[in-house]
């Protein structure tokens, strides 16, 4: 944690070093458009605040009480002021009146009051993240643009229901970076989840908040039919994965990581099927989970979501240790317990056959050449 922070820093240092020996005219570069320093913001941004989520997690599985968070929070909150005041100084024209300190400080708040919401958080998150993006779009179009000016305003551009990025040298609105900040907070939380079906609801949620996204880019993209052969490829594979994993769950009686532990030496053809859907869960390529996440990032940043989709990558990074834990614990673990009685085949074909079709959708897009050249247009 501490290493991240770090890293961050440093990084974020050098990006400021850098621009500010192109303010004073050392060097020449284009700071607002090129890739090189647009991406690298992003990046910077996105472990700012995926350390900020996690260290907020920690906080409260740690029982932080409210006095020492309050602490925290106000210099949070000073820090975002003086960076107020400093770019107004020197950018008067484009200051800084919610950049990624004063997005953090109301994030903050939200994420320590919505603690206890525990798995819910996970679809808030994706909500948070959807809101943003449709009413972005609807904005443009129909009724609701007569809105879009009041939206646009300095006042109320910060909730991030524009049509049009502010004037400003930061900016980092409540949403989306909101629902993907939280969906983080809860990937953090869910590590600590001994029930398997909880453990599974809250990756179910996950994939929700992936599916949201996707749903964004395609709205972003003018209803693009390549975003939405993404989705529903996704939807494919998920299918398949979350049948598999809780038909794994009703076929052996499972109910805790305890009774998991050694269940390969006791059922090696169900444990490897459940393997397989774990692998696809976390999008080890070259799965159809691979493949389904890699679509809908990919849509993500064709319609210039970069942020969220590089926090979503971030959360299902996060995810991907639920499942290797949970192979580990089928292989790698000595019993510590009875397991149940396995249950009926028709629940065994059922694991069977969608491990192979989740392993299966890994080739698609080989077999699909015009579909996959136009993912990687």
């Amino acid at each position: 944690m501490d290493a991240l922070r770090g890293l961050a820093m440093v990084w974020m240092t050098l990006f400021h070093f850098s621009f500010d020996l192109n303010q004073f005219g050392y060097i020449r570069q284009d700071f607002y458009h090129a890739p090189l320093w647009t991406w690298q913001r992003t990046l910077i941004v996105s472990l700012f605040l995926f350390c900020a989520g996690l260290g907020q997690a920690i906080a409260v599985a740690q029982g932080q009480r409210w006095p020492r968070f309050w602490r925290r929070w106000v210099q949070v909150l000073g820090c975002a002021l003086l960076v107020t005041v400093g770019s107004w100084w020197m950018f008067p024209q484009s200051y800084i009146y919610f950049g990624v300190l004063h997005g953090m400080a109301l994030m903050l708040i939200i994420a320590r009051l919505t603690a206890h919401w525990g798995g819910r958080l996970w679809w808030l998150g994706a909500c948070a993240i959807a809101i943003q993006l449709i009413a972005s779009y609807a904005l443009q179009t129909g009724a609701t643009a007569q809105f879009a000016e009041i939206l646009n305003s300095p006042q109320l551009n910060w909730l991030g229901f524009i049509t049009r990025k502010p004037i400003t040298e930061d900016y980092v609105p409540l949403l989306p970076w909101l629902g993907a900040a939280s969906s983080l907070f809860a990937a953090v939380m869910a590590l600590r989840q001994e029930s398997l079906q909880r453990l599974l609801a809250y990756s179910s949620m996950a994939h929700a908040g992936l599916l949201v996204l996707g749903v964004g880019a395609w709205a972003r993209m003018g209803q693009s039919p390549v975003a939405a052969a993404a989705i529903l490829f996704y939807l494919g594979a998920y299918a398949f994965m979350s049948n598999g994993t809780f038909g794994f769950l009703a076929a052996t009686g499972l109910r805790t990581r305890a009774q998991l532990k050694g269940y390969a030496r006791r059922q090696p053809g169900l444990a490897l099927a459940f393997a397989a859907l774990l692998f696809c869960l976390g999008g080890v390529p070259p799965t159809g989970g691979f493949v389904a996440k890699l679509l809908v990032l990919w849509q993500a940043v064709a319609a210039e979501l970069p942020g969220p989709a590089v926090l979503a990558a971030l959360s299902a990074l996060i995810s991907l240790g639920y499942y290797l834990g949970l192979v580990r614990d089928l292989y790698f673990e000595e019993p510590v317990m009875e397991s149940p009685a396995p249950g009926g085949a028709c629940a065994r074909i059922l694991v069977l056959v969608c491990a192979f079709g989740a392993l299966a959708l890994g080739a698609a897009p080989l077999l699909l050449k015009d579909l996959a050249g136009g993912f990687w247009r």
